[in-house]
């Protein structure tokens, strides 16, 4: 039975002809789209007497079934339509919105978190409804269906964790079809980036189906019969279609996940014929941590990378050689994109163990260390990676920190050189006494004008350091200066580790909590530091 309905809108300027009626099409056509005959649409100003004679006609002379209003339940002193529609009906039903409250009133002790317990279960629930099995269904769903009988993972709707082991070929082919169909941009599961056990071999999913995966089922049908096929075939005009190295370098990666050997051979081609004729250094560089991954884990999934090798090989070779002339002439934001790719290759080269390569990259940095017309945050950022590799000791970081920090270098490009240095984690140089010499003795130099324009640089340098970090920090630089003030032969006042004057130490305990991002704490002496 067909439902006829109506659909009244209310609004003085529409009513006016000030404004086009947009709402009241756009219910038809959703009812229409339902399956409901719209028998009329109605346009009236904010007047309840309006309202009500509208309401009373299509329900007692039109005799329709369904009548929609629109408009007029705003704030504004002329939106009077909830009054109106109020005072003609003959019983109220409540909504969901006051089911809610009743229930965060009568069970829930007018507790929302309470409340929030049981709104899944209350308004969404779990069960999933069945098709029988002789209805029709495109092949892409009965392929669907075939293997996740198969491989017994039944699709529902809460959500569950799913730990796969790579190294089973059963949990494996798992993986393959998770990946598959986020190829087809299906999101029945997602990948975990942490899981409980350690090593590459366990891959952790977050599996949840939604009932719209029916239609997107549907609409990725015109790829192919199969997953398979339709993964491969929508992964192939993504490849078709990329306009840079990274994206096809990320498709790589996803294909070789998701077991398409013939996607990869296409992928590699296009990823051939793009890197032979770009000339951005950046992009090539972005490209290598998916390639990485791709070397690096292929095996733990039973998959060839003799054909990646090659390609990680020329783009690396070609980062070599272009990289020392991108980093000329960079601006603030170029400097930083330029050290965010960077420190992706690093990454990737830190994934694969491969000497040569390395030795190459380290000795690269060292150029890129030791020209001083590169901008300061690049040579801050090359000084903390050849750091971390142990590639400089100490005293050549605390000689690189007096030569960048010294009085002859312009404030500014200090303060970047600062900021690239402490890129990443704090704990490689916090330890390192002579930097935190320098660093305190650059401070000292500046003066009070050129200290109020870098300290915002300053503090971005420490912002990016976790709490603990900062704290220790704090820390370092209290002892640095008990040792000093101990170097000069002063004897401490009792109680205290260090000669201080407590009214010029209440001054500066602010702005040194504030440069390192934390909270002013107590007082060496056990007072509280304003």
């Amino acid at each position: 039975m067909t439902i006829r309905a109506a659909v009244i809108t209310i609004s003085d300027k529409g009513y006016a002809g000030q404004r086009e009626d947009v709402s009241g099409p756009l219910l038809a056509s959703l009812l229409e789209k339902m399956g409901a005959e719209v028998c009329e649409r109605v346009l009236v100003p904010d007047e309840p007497d309006l309202i009500r004679r509208e309401l009373t006609r299509l329900a007692d002379e039109a005799h329709l079934d369904l009548i929609m209003t629109t408009g007029g339940t705003g704030p504004a002193p002329r939106d009077h339509t909830p009054e109106a529609t109020l005072s003609v009906i003959d019983r109220e039903m409540p909504g969901l919105a006051e089911l809610n409250e009743a229930i965060l009133s009568a069970l829930c002790a007018a507790s929302p978190a309470r409340l929030r317990l049981i709104q899944q279960q209350l308004e969404v629930g779990h069960r999933l409804g069945r098709v029988p099995a002789d209805a029709p269904a495109v092949p892409l769903q009965r392929d669907l269906e075939a293997q996740q009988r198969r491989l017994r993972l039944r699709p529902t709707t809460e959500q569950k964790v799913l730990d796969l082991d790579l190294r089973n070929e059963t949990d494996r082919a798992r993986s393959q079809l998770l990946h598959r169909l986020l190829l087809l941009q299906i999101a029945w599961g997602q990948p975990e980036e942490v899981g409980r056990k350690a090593g590459t071999f366990h891959e952790y999913w977050r599996l949840e189906w939604q009932v719209e995966f029916s239609v997107s089922l549907i609409e990725a049908s015109v790829w192919g019969q199969t997953v398979a096929e339709a993964a491969a075939n929508r992964g192939r005009d993504l490849a078709d279609k990329a306009q840079d190295l990274s994206a096809l370098t990320e498709l790589l990666d996803r294909a070789m996940l998701a077991g398409l050997p013939e996607l990869v051979t296409h992928v590699i081609g296009r990823l051939q014929a793009h890197a032979a004729v770009s000339a951005d250094v950046r992009q090539l560089m972005d490209s290598l941590p998916a390639l990485a991954r791709v070397i690096r884990y292929g095996d733990v999934r039973a998959t060839s990378v003799q054909q990646v090798l090659p390609i990680f090989g020329g783009l690396f070779e070609r980062v070599l050689v272009g990289l020392p002339g991108a980093c000329s002439a960079l601006g603030d934001q170029a400097a930083e994109d330029m050290a965010a790719s960077i420190g992706r290759v690093q990454e990737s080269l830190d994934l694969l163990d491969r000497p040569e390569e390395s030795r190459a990259w380290r000795q690269l940095l060292m150029r890129l260390l030791e020209d001083d017309s590169i901008h300061g945050l690049l040579r801050g950022w090359c000084c903390r990676l050849l750091l971390e590799q142990r590639a400089i000791d100490a005293d050549v970081l605390h000689r690189r920190a007096r030569l960048a920090l010294s009085a002859a270098v312009p404030p500014r490009q200090a303060a970047a050189w600062v900021e690239g240095l402490l890129r990443g984690s704090g704990l490689v140089v916090l330890h390192h006494d002579p930097l935190w010499q320098a660093l305190d003795t650059w401070l000292q130099e500046l003066s009070h004008e050129v200290f109020v324009e870098l300290l915002p640089l300053v503090r971005r340098a420490f912002a990016g350091f976790h709490p603990p970090e900062r704290r220790a920090m704090a820390e370092k630089v209290h002892r640095l200066q008990a040792a000093a003030a101990r170097q000069v032969g002063v004897p401490p006042p009792p109680g205290q580790e260090a000669l201080l004057h407590r009214e010029r130490a209440s001054l500066v305990l602010p702005v040194l909590a504030r440069v390192l991002g934390v909270a002013a704490g107590k007082g060496h002496a056990g007072e509280d530091a304003p």
